[in-house]
C-alpha cells in the first residue's frame, strides 16, 4: 500500500493509465499497487481470485479503511472485471479507457473501502460472502513458504523509492 501524497505506481510509473485525468493526491486515497499470491490458488478462484488472494485483498481494504476511505489501482482489465463480479463497483480515471501496457490491457480505477468491505462476495455470482473471504491460520501455514522456491527470481520494482 502506497499513500498518494507520496511517490506511487501509477503517478510515477503508469501514468498513462490515468488517460489524462489526474493522478489522486490525497491523505484518505492509498494505492494497491501489488498483489500476488502462488499459482496453486489459481485452482481454487472464486469469482476470478483464489481464497489466499480475497483474503489479502480484505486484509488491505481493512487496512486501508482505518486510514482513508479509498483505494487507487492499475490492474489488467481482466482484474478489475473480477473485483466488479464480487460486487464491488469501480470508478475508471481520465476518459474510462483502457490502457495497454506492454502486453497486458490495463485499466487505472478507484474504488471505496466501504463498497468493497461491504459487498464484496456479495454478487450473483456466489462465492464467499464478505466474512468467509478469510483464512484459518493453519490453513494459510499451508501456503506461506518461509523462502522461495528453489528456481524463482526476484523482480525488481521500476518504483524509485523501492530501488
Amino acid at each position: 500500500m502506497l499513500p498518494t501524497v507520496g511517490p506511487y505506481m501509477l503517478r510515477d510509473v503508469f501514468s498513462e493509465a490515468l488517460r489524462g485525468g489526474r493522478a489522486p493526491c490525497d491523505p484518505a486515497v492509498w494505492e494497491l499497487s501489488r498483489l500476488a499470491t502462488a499459482g496453486a490458488w489459481s485452482h481454487k478462484a472464486t469469482v476470478g481470485f483464489g481464497p489466499l488472494a480475497r483474503a489479502l485483498l480484505r486484509e488491505a481494504f481493512r487496512w486501508v479503511d482505518r486510514r482513508g476511505d479509498t483505494v487507487v489501482a492499475v490492474s489488467s482489465v481482466a482484474v478489475e472485471r473480477s473485483v466488479n463480479a464480487m460486487g464491488v463497483p469501480t470508478r475508471r480515471l481520465g476518459d474510462g479507457g483502457a490502457t495497454r501496457l506492454g502486453s497486458l490491457l490495463c485499466s487505472a480505477y478507484t474504488t471505496s473501502t466501504r463498497d468493497f468491505l461491504d459487498k464484496a462476495g456479495q454478487s450473483r455470482f456466489g462465492g464467499a460472502g464478505p466474512d468467509q473471504i478469510f483464512l484459518d491460520p493453519p490453513q494459510a501455514e499451508k501456503f506461506i513458504s518461509p523462502k522461495p522456491k528453489a528456481g524463482s527470481r526476484r523482480i525488481e520494482s521500476r518504483h524509485p523509492r523501492q530501488r
